[in-house]
């Protein structure tokens, strides 16, 4: 399909904090009943999907609401809001689920923002309860 193919080129031609990238993910978003999903596609959201959870797990607590304010935030919500957020796992993802989950007990009172928002992109996959 040429959306297809002109949105995948987008995203991977800019950086995630790019507006360029914000608007091909929108446009990904918006169009996704349209685009052909099978792994491809979903190895391809999930690297987006891990590399945003990761970059808010790093981040101090000084530092996440600068960071969310800005275009990560807006990428943070549009897998979030969107029917991005009801993809499957892949296998490749649920190791880090799995410990995203332990971890979020863990370590929730010294980094609860950064869990919640890593958690939130997973949220229709994993029990928020685990």
């Amino acid at each position: 399909m040429p959306i297809y193919n002109t949105i995948i080129t987008d995203l991977q031609q800019n950086l995630i904090e790019s507006d360029e990238f914000l608007g091909a993910l929108l446009d990904f978003s918006n169009n996704f009943d349209k685009i052909k999903q099978d792994e491809e596609t979903y190895s391809f959201l999930a690297k987006y999907r891990y590399e945003i959870a990761q970059r808010f797990l790093e981040l101090n607590n000084e530092e996440v609401c600068n960071f969310y304010s800005g275009n990560i935030g807006k990428v943070h919500n549009i897998f979030c809001k969107s029917k991005l957020n009801n993809l499957p796992l892949l296998d490749s993802e649920k190791t880090f689920v799995k410990r995203l989950v332990q971890d979020l007990n863990k370590k929730f009172k010294t980094k609860p923002i950064q869990y919640s928002l890593a958690a939130k992109l997973y949220s229709n996959q994993i029990n928020m309860n685990s």
